[in-house]
């Protein structure tokens, strides 16, 4: 979650516990999810992150203040943890317990939609209200106000719209995921033809460390990377990864020209 700097070790410690629980499933996907029929030789891919949470910064003025921030900080640091740069986010407001009321939640759900609308996130994170999901207390089993009073309808109204928001913003992400060009110093020939990718180089060449620099679409993203030396002694293989997270893989062979 986010707070004040003052709480940063205890904060700390619950971003690790977070990430641990999110490996311990990605690892038991077979055993954590009993109606999900996984193999573990197809792998998984994450393709999405929801956030709902902030009941105890909108007690504090200052973690509201800072709220934005880390939010922003949060973000990149889970993209980076998971290995999925554009990686999506949806946000769910914290607007439970009558928050037009509170000058504090007020600001709070501010910033978590302020987070949305930066530039460096268009396209990729959104924030949805979650207000029309406070039934009060009248209607719910529990009166304490957070947790949305153990209303199973308000959990599930905002578990399903933050799912539509992602579905959302999977939809109008980019698929494009082309090698448009992939060029070795020194070859006398590269084409490319589907998935795969021909170079040759002259007779003589040591292919034990060529660097090949090569371009993707728009918004998509390569591993291995351009610019990084490779043996291509045998084919290699260039995963490029879109926007929206699909994938297509190229292979890469390397010969020598016969003249």
């Amino acid at each position: 979650g986010t707070t004040t700097l003052t709480n940063i070790n205890t904060m700390r410690d619950a971003y690790n516990f977070m990430v641990a629980d999110v490996r311990f499933i990605l690892n038991n996907l077979g055993t954590e999810l009993t109606n999900f029929s996984h193999n573990p030789a197809n792998g998984y891919e994450i393709v999405g992150f929801g956030w709902h949470q902030g009941w105890n910064d909108r007690g504090s003025a200052g973690a509201v203040a800072e709220y934005e921030a880390n939010m922003t900080n949060l973000i990149k640091d889970i993209r980076t943890e998971f290995g999925v740069p554009n990686l999506p986010f949806v946000i769910g407001t914290t607007s439970m317990a009558n928050v037009d009321s509170s000058s504090l939640g007020l600001q709070l759900v501010a910033a978590q939609k302020a987070v949305a609308n930066r530039s460096e996130f268009a396209g990729t994170v959104t924030t949805i209200d979650t207000k029309a999901y406070d039934y009060g207390t009248d209607a719910s089993p529990s009166s304490e106000g957070y947790h949305w009073n153990w209303n199973a309808e308000s959990y599930f109204n905002i578990g399903e719209k933050m799912g539509q928001a992602m579905m959302g913003l999977l939809a109008v992400q980019s698929s494009a995921k082309d090698i448009l060009s992939f060029s070795i110093p020194g070859q006398t020939a590269s084409t490319i033809s589907g998935n795969t990718i021909s170079v040759t180089v002259p007779t003589g060449t040591d292919v034990t460390s060529l660097v090949p620099t090569f371009t993707v679409s728009p918004l998509a993203t390569a591993t291995p990377v351009t610019g990084v030396a490779h043996n291509f002694t045998a084919p290699q293989t260039y995963t490029v990864t879109a926007q929206n997270l699909t994938t297509k893989t190229y292979t890469v062979t390397v010969t020598l020209s016969s003249s």
